[in-house]
Parts: C-alpha cells; sequence; structure tokens
C-alpha cells in the first residue's frame, strides 16, 4: 500500500516540497523546534526569505539562534524591522514581547497570516503548539493556534514512545491523550494508539485548514528499538481516509529521512 520514496536523504525542504511560497504550521512534539531551524537553514541556503515564528511561546535561546530577532511590541515600525533581518541575514525571527519568565510570548494567527502574504517573505514557519519537551502530546481545547493561511501542517511525533509504557514523561497533556486513544496509564503505546492520535478529530491536526497538506513526521528513529513499529505507523497513517498524504521517518539529529506515501 505505501512505497519507500527515498531510503536516504538529508534535504528536508526536498522532503517536504514546499513549492514557491507556503505557510507551514508545526505541531505535536519531540522536534518541532529543530526542524523549524533546520528548515530556515536549508532555505536560506538557496536564497529563500523565511519567517519563523510562533503562535505560543518559546524560550528566548531559542530565538536566539536565529540571526535577526524582531519583537513587534518593542519596534516603532516592526514591519519594516523584519524586511531590514531579511535583507541583511534572508531569514527573521519575529515574536511578540519578552516575558518575565524568559519567554518569548508568540503573534497570534493573524499575524502569521500577514507575515504570508508580505511580498519579501518566500516561508513563513510557524510553530504552533507547545509540548514541555515531551516527545508526544495530545493538545488541549486552545491548541493549536494554526493561522488560516496554513498551506501545511507538518505534525511532530517522537519515535522513542514506540513500545514503551505510557506515563507523563512520554506525553504531554496525558490524560488528554489517554480520552483520545483509549489507553490506560501504564499501558504500551502502540503504533495504533499514536496514529489515533494523529487521525482523530481533537488530535494532532486539529483547528488545521482543509485545504492544508497533512503531513506527519516520524522523528528520532535511531531511539526506535523495533523499526517495524515505526513502518507499521506509517502504514496506519497513510491508510486512513485523514488526508495524510505524506509520512517522513527520520532523525532531525543525524539529517536523516525516509518518506512514505500512498501508491
Amino acid at each position: 500500500m505505501t512505497a519507500v520514496l527515498n531510503e536516504e536523504t538529508g534535504v528536508l525542504c526536498d522532503c517536504l516540497g514546499l513549492g514557491k511560497k507556503s505557510l507551514v504550521a508545526i505541531v505535536g512534539a519531540g522536534g518541532k523546534t529543530t526542524l523549524m531551524r533546520r528548515l530556515t537553514e536549508e532555505l536560506t541556503g538557496i536564497g529563500k526569505k523565511v519567517a519563523a515564528t510562533t503562535t505560543t511561546k518559546v524560550r528566548e535561546a531559542e530565538a536566539g539562534v536565529y540571526p535577526g530577532v524582531v519583537l513587534t511590541d518593542e519596534e516603532i515600525d516592526p514591519a519594516r524591522a523584519i524586511g531590514k533581518c531579511l535583507e541583511h541575514y534572508g531569514s527573521v525571527f519575529v515574536g511578540k514581547n519578552l516575558l518575565d519568565n524568559g519567554k518569548i510570548s508568540g503573534i497570534d494567527s493573524e499575524e502569521a497570516d500577514r507575515l504570508f502574504l508580505r511580498g519579501d517573505i518566500d516561508h513563513v514557519l510557524v510553530e504552533a503548539d507547545g509540548a514541555a519537551g515531551r516527545p508526544l502530546k495530545a493538545p488541549a481545547g486552545h491548541e493549536p493556534v494554526v493561522p488560516s493561511l496554513t498551506t501545511m501542517t507538518v505534525a511532530v511525533a517522537g519515535c522513542e514512545v514506540l513500545g514503551r509504557p505510557l506515563s507523563h514523561d512520554l506525553v504531554f497533556r496525558q490524560e488528554r491523550f489517554q480520552e483520545i486513544t483509549e489507553t490506560a496509564p501504564g499501558e504500551i503505546i502502540s503504533p495504533e494508539k499514536v496514529s489515533a492520535l494523529f487521525l482523530h478529530a481533537g488530535g494532532i491536526f486539529k483547528g488545521t485548514p482543509k485545504e492544508a497538506r497533512l503531513i506527519a513526521f516520524l522523528n528520532k528513529m535511531e531511539l526506535v528499538v523495533d523499526i517495524n513499529s515505526m513502518e507499521s505507523l506509517a502504514e496506519l497513517l497513510l491508510a486512513a481516509a485523514s488526508g495524510v498524504d505524506l509520512v517522513i521517518a527520520g532523525s532531525l539529529n543525524r539529517k536523516k529521512y525516509r518518506l512514505f506515501r500512498r501508491n
């Protein structure tokens, strides 16, 4: 039913097929921040102009890896400041303001849409979900915050959860995960359970515009004890009538990816 397109590739933006202009919402857990940074590096490396941002919160250090940072509440003319960063660096991280806890608050979804409509930006990458550092997450009612003009949602999950017992250390908002997947505390997290989280109406893709592409990214493949479980998860995601048209299984740390799609 599925085919491996590339046994191994290291170019993430080619995997995603972003086209000339895109607004990518990155949701889930287990590598969102790294994925956004990798994509920014690849896209600016081929001359594209990229705005990275969040509709939630990020640590100041995570925004600080970008050569230019614009906090819209702290600029007299944020639109001009964004343009200057794009001109000088090719990319910019856009947030709202610095909070007392050392995090940067995100912009609202309408502002992310306005970034996408700018003529000097090719790609807007939005971290639209928080996960408190866990490899898997079930969204609460107010999450994720996906912009209305999103062209692609990439839902991330850390593969290291497969085959391990359900616990708060592995799953952010564990109680919601239990509701969605009908899993008891301590029960083994199987490919079927993770696929249910992806495919449920209240799961990882919740809030994505119906016109947007749905892509599942299974990260940290190097930590999977049984590689067959990861492949089974890819099969389950593609077999469902959910609209998921591409599954990427790989390692952001190692820059290696395998692609699965429907035959």
